[in-house]
């Protein structure tokens, strides 16, 4: 049986926000920290993949995931699959510096200048429109 989002977000509610992001740009991940840092939302930064391990060791105290779509040696997409494997309740997305054909459709991808732009998006209620399934199944399709 598949778990809803309402499901999922109900298992989130009493959770304060907390999000892990996941890049192999120390610059980017410097800036996109502080940025959510100004919005009183706590970041915590994990450089690939010198910080791999730590990630993998907390990533279940988090609310909201990102994860860049290029890592050295794999991609995001690899490490996305992972997480929804291990039954974290947290929402994953891709982010991107550059949005290709490959991305398009699918919520759970970002780009990078769309979150500095409005980091509260990753916050949007229409996620729970869709349900942990549908993110699963694009995330076993997508081999890009």
């Amino acid at each position: 049986m598949c778990l809803t989002m309402k499901d999922h977000c109900d298992t989130m509610e009493n959770k304060t926000r907390r999000i892990a992001i996941i890049d192999d740009d120390s610059n980017w991940l410097s800036c996109i920290k502080e940025l959510y840092e100004e919005k009183k939302v706590e970041a915590d930064i994990y450089r690939y993949p010198q910080q791999h391990d730590d990630f993998l060791e907390h990533m279940r105290d988090y609310t909201h995931i990102l994860i860049d779509h290029r890592l050295g040696g794999t991609n995001g997409a690899n490490v996305a699959r992972n997480v929804l494997a291990s039954g974290v309740h947290a929402h994953v997305f891709i982010i991107t510096g550059q949005m290709d054909e490959a991305f398009k459709g699918y919520k759970m991808y970002l780009q990078k200048s769309t979150i500095v732009e409005h980091p509260e998006v990753i916050f949007d209620t229409q996620l729970d429109e869709y349900d942990m399934c549908v993110e699963a199944t694009i995330l076993r399709k997508t081999e890009i």
